[in-house]
This record gives C-alpha cells, sequence and structure tokens, in this order.
C-alpha cells in the first residue's frame, strides 16, 4: 500500500467546495488528469462516475463512502490493485481546509507505485491549489 495527499485552506463556505466535489460535471476544473467526467443522476455510494482522463481510455470509480460536505472517496479497480480517490473537507473561521489523497492497495501496488506515485503527488498539490485560486479568485465571502 501507499498514499499520497495534499492540504489547502480555501477562502470559501464548505458547501461551496461540496459544490464541486458533488458535480462530477465540474470534476474537469479542479480534478487531475480529468478530461471529462459524468454520473448517471446525483452521487450516491455505489454509483459510479464515469471519467475520460485527459490520457489513456475511459475508466469507471465507484463511489465507496459520501458525507455530504465533508467527504466524498472513490475507487477504480486497476489489475492486482484497487486506486482509492479521498476528497475532505474541514470547516474553520476563515473557510475550511481540504485533504485530496491518492491511496492504493493491493499485491501489485508497489509495483503501480513505481510508476503513478509521484506523478499523483505532484498532480494532487496542483489540484488543492487551482481549488484554492478558484475561490481567492472568485471573490467568495468568508464566513462570519
Amino acid at each position: 500500500m501507499w498514499s499520497v495527499e495534499s492540504v489547502a485552506d480555501i477562502p470559501a463556505e464548505p458547501a461551496a467546495v461540496w459544490e464541486l466535489y458533488a458535480d462530477p460535471s465540474t470534476w474537469d476544473e479542479w480534478a487531475h488528469s480529468t478530461a471529462s467526467a459524468r454520473a448517471q443522476g446525483d452521487i450516491s455510494v455505489g454509483e459510479e462516475v464515469i471519467i475520460q482522463p485527459t490520457r489513456g481510455p475511459e475508466q469507471r470509480v465507484r463511489i465507496v463512502a459520501l458525507e455530504p460536505q465533508r467527504r466524498l472517496e472513490t475507487e477504480l479497480s486497476l489489475p492486482g490493485a484497487i486506486m482509492r480517490f479521498g476528497y475532505e473537507i474541514e470547516p474553520h473561521d476563515q473557510g475550511c481546509s481540504i485533504r485530496h489523497t491518492v491511496a492504493m492497495v493491493g499485491p501489485l501496488a508497489s509495483v503501480y507505485g513505481l510508476v503513478v506515485r509521484g506523478r499523483n503527488q505532484r498532480e494532487l498539490a496542483r489540484e488543492t491549489a487551482r481549488l484554492r485560486e478558484r475561490f481567492e479568485d472568485s471573490g467568495t465571502p468568508e464566513r462570519g
């Protein structure tokens, strides 16, 4: 098993960030390596989201955890491993903190890690920075 993460403070209400997490049609605006994403309806545990990566064939991720305005977790099945993507929101006085993670488990996780772990770490940092900039640029008011 291996995992990487990136954390950022966001000057926005948690609900505003959650709107992006809960709407796969916005994932291409902030999620790394995503050209487009779509779900059949509202997201819920057990449902799939179809993702077209910026490179490679279409992928199906399954929603495995969902706590509205707090946490979304998806997983992608690969030969010999499962890749998990986590998105968490923690409210605070100036808005919220977000934590994005990528983890891989399974017998081939360490092999995949040699290829994708470093890239995922860099991409997660860009992803959380992109979200922070989005809300800094939007002038979304802080809580108060």
